[in-house]
C-alpha cells in the first residue's frame, strides 16, 4: 500500500532511535495470532508495522550517513552497530510474519486487496531466514562498519610517527 509519509528535507530530518521491542511485539503478534484478527484488523496492524519499519530504515539511512561524514562519532558508530544487530532479526521477523500469514485464510484477499499483487503467494510458508544466517548478517555488518571507520582515518605509527596512508 501507497506511504503518504512524504518528503523531509535533510536538515530537517532528526534522529531517534526506533522501538524495536514494539516493533519485533507488534510482527510476533501477527506471525503467531494473524488467524483470529478480522481482515480489516489485520490491514491495520500491517499498516502500523509499514510505518515503523520504513521508520526503522530511515534512522538506519540517517545514522549511516551521519557516520559516513565524521567516522570518529562514537555515538553513529554505536547507532550502526544498533542497526547491524537488529536489522537482519527485523528481517527475519519480517519473513516469519509474511510466511504465516501466506497459510492464513485471509491470504488471497491479502494479495489481492491489500498488497495488489501476488505478494504472499511468493512465500512458501518456510523462513528463509534461520538463526545462523541471522547472526552472519549481524556480522557481515558490523564488519563492514569496523572496516568504514578504519579506512577513513587511515594512519600507521611508525617508529612514534604518524603516517597517513592513503589509499
Amino acid at each position: 500500500p501507497p506511504s503518504d509519509r512524504g518528503t523531509i528535507p535533510y536538515t530537517s530530518m532528526v534522529y531517534e532511535r526506533p522501538d524495536t521491542d514494539l516493533l519485533f511485539s507488534m510482527i510476533d503478534n501477527v506471525a503467531e495470532n494473524g488467524d483470529s484478527y478480522s481482515y480489516s484488523e489485520i490491514t491495520a496492524e500491517l499498516d502500523r508495522i509499514n510505518e515503523l519499519y520504513w521508520s526503522f530504515y530511515t534512522m538506519y539511512t540517517l545514522a549511516d550517513i551521519k557516520f559516513s561524514i565524521d567516522t570518529t562519532d562514537s555515538f553513529y558508530m554505536e547507532e550502526c552497530l544498533f542497526f547491524s544487530e537488529n536489522s537482519p532479526v527485523l528481517d527475519q521477523k519480517m519473513d516469519d510474519m509474511f510466511s504465516a500469514l501466506a497459510r492464513s485464510p485471509l491470504a488471497d484477499r491479502l494479495d489481492r486487496d491489500y498488497f495488489e499483487s501476488e505478494y504472499l503467494s511468493s512465500y512458501s510458508g518456510e523462513t528463509q531466514y534461520d538463526g545462523e544466517y541471522v547472526s552472519l548478517l549481524q556480522r557481515e555488518s558490523e564488519l563492514v562498519y569496523e572496516y568504514e571507520a578504519m579506512i577513513s582515518d587511515p594512519v600507521i605509527d611508525i617508529d612514534g610517527e604518524p603516517v597517513y596512508y592513503q589509499i
